[in-house]
């Protein structure tokens, strides 16, 4: 019996069940009708139920296609082949998003999040976080929501209930020794740092950051002609979540410098 209830859950006997599997993949009904002409309403659903930008614009295009294929006369026997065609994608597409769905809703789920919209923290829990005298950050939430990260490994129960820190769990187990002074540690600037005009100096006076690491992070911003979001130079410089929970309040991205245009080679005559 134990057997069969670990097969019926993904991912183990404490995953979702099959039940909450089935019903959380109802909007796939919307995408498997024939011919796609609804596929378009099963991620404006998920779109907006999360606030998902990628979602919602895949919607509005799925939406465009369907209206042109069946409105358009001049088709013909041509409007079946492209409605098979853009049923076959949604179908894919929607397996593939299905899973991230589900994926984003189990975890925000077990951490006491909303499941819905940005996935804020719920009424209970931020009220807990009152109690406990230490309110998480957004940036923070967010990021110890995301996939394959376990808030208990930056958050350690305090005795009230509440959270404090990685490095309020070590200054507890050091008490009564007095610590030697963290040399290394560094500070962070007083003034916001642009990650698509800092210089190397700059970005190697970032916690975290080494010189290798500044020296790699702009050879990568200059390939890319600049970085699109803070989250970008986050993934290029690979940073821990910790490593950027606590950048976040010095860091922004202004808007990628434009590439000077190139009108092809010029020829005398």
């Amino acid at each position: 019996m134990t057997s069969a209830l670990k097969t019926s859950r993904w991912g183990g006997p404490d995953g979702p069940s099959a039940r909450w599997l089935l019903l959380t993949s109802i909007w796939l009904v919307f995408v498997l009708l024939p011919n796609g002409v609804t596929t378009w309403l099963g991620f404006a659903f998920i779109g907006f139920a999360m606030l998902r930008p990628v979602w919602i614009a895949a919607s509005v295009a799925y939406f465009v296609a369907t209206v042109m294929i069946e409105t358009t006369e001049a088709l013909g026997a041509w409007s079946v082949v492209l409605g098979g065609v853009l049923w076959v994608v949604g179908i894919a597409h929607g397996i593939a998003a299905n899973r991230t769905w589900q994926t984003t809703l189990w975890s925000r789920m077990e951490r006491g999040l909303s499941p819905l919209g940005r996935g804020r923290p719920s009424r209970s829990r931020r009220t807990a976080s009152r109690r406990s005298g230490r309110d998480v950050p957004d940036e923070a939430v967010g990021l110890l929501d995301a996939a394959g990260t376990d808030g208990s490994d930056y958050l350690a129960e305090t005795p009230s209930g509440g959270r404090t820190s990685a490095s309020g769990r070590s200054s507890r187990a050091s008490r009564g020794r007095t610590p030697a002074p963290n040399t290394r540690q560094k500070a962070l600037p007083t003034t916001p740092v642009d990650v698509n005009t800092a210089t190397q100096k700059a970005l190697q006076a970032l916690p975290g950051f080494t010189r290798q690491r500044a020296k790699a992070v702009l050879a990568e911003r200059e390939r890319l002609g600049g970085f699109s979001s803070v989250e970008q130079f986050s993934a290029v410089a690979s940073l821990q979540p910790h490593e950027l929970t606590r950048l976040l309040p010095v860091l922004e991205c202004s808007p990628r410098p434009r590439r000077a245009r190139s009108f092809g080679r010029r020829v005398d005559l």
